[in-house]
C-alpha cells in the first residue's frame, strides 16, 4: 500500500515538473494564448450585454410570441437570493398579453431606462409620465439592470425582487404561499415576510386547527397590479362562525359535544365552531329537586342562536 501511494506522488510530481518546464520553454506561447482566451471572453461579454435596445426588443417579441423559454434566457435574478421561475414568467406572459396596457407600460419602463443609463441623444421625457429620473430607475416588474465589467458597461434584464407581507390575527396559525408551509405564527409573531418573489401571481393561505372548527382563509395576491410596490401586505385574518347561547337561568352550564364548555352568563357565543351538523349543544343546571338538562340543538347552517334553558 505504501509503495501504491509513493508511486501516485512520484506521477503527480512528474506531471508537474513537466507543466512548469513547458511553460517556462513556452512563455510566449503560453501567454499570447492566455491573451487570446481573454480577448475572445471580453468580446462575447461585449457582444452578448452591451446592447441593451436589442435586449428589450427581444424581450417584447419573446412576450408577444409567448416564448417563455427564451424569457428565461433574457431575465436575470434582480437579487441574489432570487430564482428565476418559469411558472411566474408564464403568468407574465399571460397577464401581458391580456392587459396590453400593462405591458406597454412594462416597454416603456425599459426602453426609458435603457436610454437613461446609456446616455443615449434619444432621451425620453419622463415629465410627461410624471415620472422623476430617480423614480424612474425603481418602477417597473422588469427593469434595465447596468453593471461594468473591466472596461464593458453591460446590461441586463432584471426581475424586480418583491416580498409578501403575511399577517393573521391567530397564534398557532400555519402560513402557506402556492401550497408550500412558510411559517407558524406565535404569540408574538403573527405576521412574517416571505420573499423575496418573481412579480407573478401567488395563493397566500393560513389555515388553524380548532376544537370545534377547521378554519381556513385564502388569498390571492396579483403583484402586477401593484404598482411599484415593493412590500405587499397580504390580509389573512381568520374569521369563525359563532353562535349566540342564551338561558333562562344564568348559572345554566353549557356542554359541547358532551363536554363542558362553561357557564352560560360568562359565555354571550360561543365558536368558532363548523356549522355542519357536526356540533351539538346543550345546557345542564341545578335545581333543588335535581338537574335538569335542555334539549339537544344539532348547529347548522342556518343556526345563530341556541337556547339551553333547563326543560
Amino acid at each position: 500500500m505504501e509503495q501504491n501511494r509513493s508511486s501516485f506522488g512520484d506521477k503527480v510530481t512528474d506531471i508537474l515538473a513537466t507543466i512548469i518546464h513547458f511553460v517556462r520553454q513556452n512563455k510566449k506561447m503560453v501567454a499570447i494564448g492566455g491573451i487570446a482566451l481573454l480577448g475572445l471572453i471580453l468580446i462575447i461579454i461585449g457582444t452578448t450585454r452591451s446592447d441593451p435596445v436589442e435586449m428589450v426588443q427581444e424581450f417584447e417579441k419573446a412576450v408577444v410570441m409567448g416564448d417563455t423559454k427564451k424569457l428565461s434566457r433574457l431575465v436575470t435574478p434582480g437579487d441574489k437570493e432570487l430564482k428565476i421561475d418559469e411558472k411566474k414568467l408564464q403568468q407574465f406572459v399571460e397577464y401581458a398579453q391580456k392587459n396590453q396596457t400593462y405591458f406597454q407600460d412594462q416597454i416603456w419602463v425599459l426602453r426609458a431606462q435603457t436610454a437613461y443609463l446609456t446616455e443615449s441623444d434619444e432621451m425620453v421625457d419622463y415629465s410627461l409620465r410624471g415620472v422623476t429620473t430617480r423614480e424612474l430607475l425603481e418602477i417597473g416588474d422588469f427593469y434595465i439592470k447596468k453593471e461594468n465589467f473591466l472596461w464593458f458597461d453591460t446590461y441586463e434584464i432584471a426581475a424586480r425582487p418583491l416580498y409578501l407581507n403575511l399577517a393573521t390575527n391567530e397564534a398557532d396559525a400555519v402560513l402557506y404561499v402556492d401550497g408550500e408551509e412558510v411559517f407558524k405564527t406565535t404569540e408574538k409573531k403573527k405576521s412574517y415576510t416571505y420573499g423575496p418573489v418573481m412579480p407573478g401571481i401567488y395563493e397566500a393561505t393560513a389555515e388553524k386547527k380548532f376544537e370545534y372548527a377547521n378554519l381556513t382563509v385564502k388569498n390571492e395576491v396579483n403583484l402586477f397590479k401593484q404598482r411599484g410596490k415593493r412590500n405587499i401586505p397580504v390580509n389573512l385574518e381568520l374569521v369563525g362562525e359563532r353562535v349566540r347561547l342564551n338561558s333562562n337561568f344564568e348559572d345554566t352550564n353549557v356542554y359541547v359535544n358532551g363536554k363542558k364548555v362553561g357557564v352560560v352568563k360568562d359565555l354571550e357565543s360561543f365558536g368558532p365552531i363548523t356549522k355542519d351538523g357536526s356540533v351539538k349543544i346543550y345546557g345542564e343546571a341545578k335545581f333543588p329537586w335535581g338537574t335538569s338538562k335542555s334539549r339537544v340543538i344539532t348547529v347548522e347552517k342556518n343556526v345563530s342562536e341556541v337556547g339551553i334553558t333547563p326543560v
